[in-house]
């Protein structure tokens, strides 16, 4: 590996920074008992989306609305969402991160998806403590550093902070 860009990523030490209603465990749990996709939450994410993808071609925008909102897709979601622990737990058997050129962004806006569910000051806190983590990530490799997008959410770093992320492979390149 020459170097690394870290969009927001599931870090393996997620549980020791995130208060106790984010932890992976707490996820783990919670999605295990959800059997069915209430219909309000279905048609909050369909209203996200639409604004989301609002701009896109008309054929563009109606296949991946779809796709979101597939029964198949939510609940495919919920399985991730109940393995990451697992998946935090293998990463961390993986062995240090390399001490390779290493640009991790962290998303500070605030995530649609949770809007729907969290108040505010779970999210603020939440933000926090990804800064404090990726901060302490990014200084893990010798010359790593931590970008802070603030209006870009976590499911949507890629859309929401395209410029920045492109800026950052471009800046990576340039330091491998």
């Amino acid at each position: 590996m020459a170097g690394l860009v870290a969009l927001d990523i599931l870090y393996e030490e997620w549980d020791a920074y995130v208060p106790e209603p984010f932890r992976l465990t707490q996820a783990q749990a919670l999605d295990e008992t959800v059997t069915e996709i209430p219909a309000e939450l279905v048609e909050g994410a369909r209203a996200l989306l639409n604004g989301m993808f609002a701009s896109w071609p008309a054929d563009i925008h109606e296949a991946l609305v779809a796709r979101h909102l597939d029964p198949a897709a939510f609940a495919d979601g919920m399985r991730e969402r109940a393995n990451l622990a697992e998946l935090a737990e293998e990463v961390r058997n993986g062995g240090q991160v390399p001490d390779v050129p290493l640009i991790a962004f962290t998303a500070q806006g605030s995530d649609p998806g949770q809007e729907l569910y969290l108040p505010a000051e779970m999210l603020r806190r939440q933000n926090e403590a990804k800064r404090a983590m990726y901060t302490d990530l990014a200084a893990s490799a010798s010359r790593g550093e931590n970008r802070v997008l603030e209006n870009a959410s976590h499911s949507w770093i890629h859309i929401e902070g395209a410029d920045a992320v492109l800026k950052g492979i471009q800046d990576l390149i340039e330091k491998v």
